[in-house]
């Protein structure tokens, strides 16, 4: 494994009320920033990447404590750790977000989606859907997921999950998004797709669900276009909250942890 930190990657992790965007190295709650720097922000960044895989204590010295001897480093990834545990409001007994395994290291538990790929499939159908010339200019408003599960936890995540595409669309050229405040407007409404998007003057409605069973996670989206029919709809975003990925993942062997 390289001695070198990996550079940061623009992509952004939602876990629980948590938003963390790797590129800005930046990780939020409820939208307001927590402070989290240093190492507690590097082995945060380590976990994230791997969810459900072991980063070993070797690992961690080899990156953030190299040339350090073993009751320095001990004593400084346990205060590292003690941290992050904090700024999450997790616990070492027990965990919601961080596993420990004795003598081994340290595991990320909690569910999390990479909303990357939506936002790229959603791009792609959008651009297909306008082509057309004398299309008017594309605009889309991103409704809250439904929480399909009577976790209270699974709404934070499906209410980040929404704030969070709303936020990666924004930065699309040329597409018009309409912000949280009016979307989240309809949240726990059942209104017609055509009459939210009346009031809101859009083309285009993305709304999903987040459903929660055992161990297992299920996402599925559906955007919504002229004439306001299905263009677009994934299921794809499903797995084990142990395990925290893509079923398409799963097959793919472990890679050295990267450190931000």
């Amino acid at each position: 494994m390289s001695g070198q930190l990996t550079p940061r990657t623009s992509r952004s992790y939602i876990f629980g009320p948590f938003v963390f965007e790797e590129a800005s190295a930046e990780l939020r709650k409820h939208g307001v920033r927590v402070r989290l720097h240093g190492q507690p922000l590097q082995i945060l960044t380590a976990l994230i990447r791997q969810p459900g895989q072991v980063v070993t204590r070797e690992e961690f010295q080899q990156q953030l404590w190299a040339g350090s001897t073993f009751v320095d480093f001990d004593q400084g990834l346990n205060a590292a750790m003690n941290r992050l545990r904090q700024a999450l409001g997790d616990s070492a007994d027990q965990p919601r977000y961080i596993e420990t395994l004795p003598r081994r290291g340290y595991r990320f538990v909690a569910s999390v989606q990479d909303t990357d790929q939506m936002v790229a499939e959603v791009k792609v159908a959008l651009a297909a859907g306008h082509a057309q010339p004398g299309r008017q200019q594309p605009s889309i408003a991103v409704l809250p997921f439904a929480n399909l599960s009577a976790d209270k936890e699974n709404e934070y995540f499906s209410d980040g999950l929404a704030e969070e595409i709303i936020n990666l669309l924004a930065r699309i050229s040329g597409l018009r998004v309409i912000a949280r405040t009016s979307a989240f407007a309809f949240k726990g409404k059942h209104e017609d797709i055509r009459r939210i998007a009346e009031a809101m003057d859009v083309t285009n409605i993305l709304e999903g669900s987040v459903r929660r069973a055992g161990n297992r996670i299920r996402v599925a989206a559906q955007l919504i276009g002229p004439p306001m029919e299905a263009i677009f709809g994934r299921n794809a975003m499903t797995g084990s909250c142990r395990t925290c990925s893509r079923s398409r993942t799963k097959s793919r062997r472990r890679s050295p942890p990267r450190f931000g």
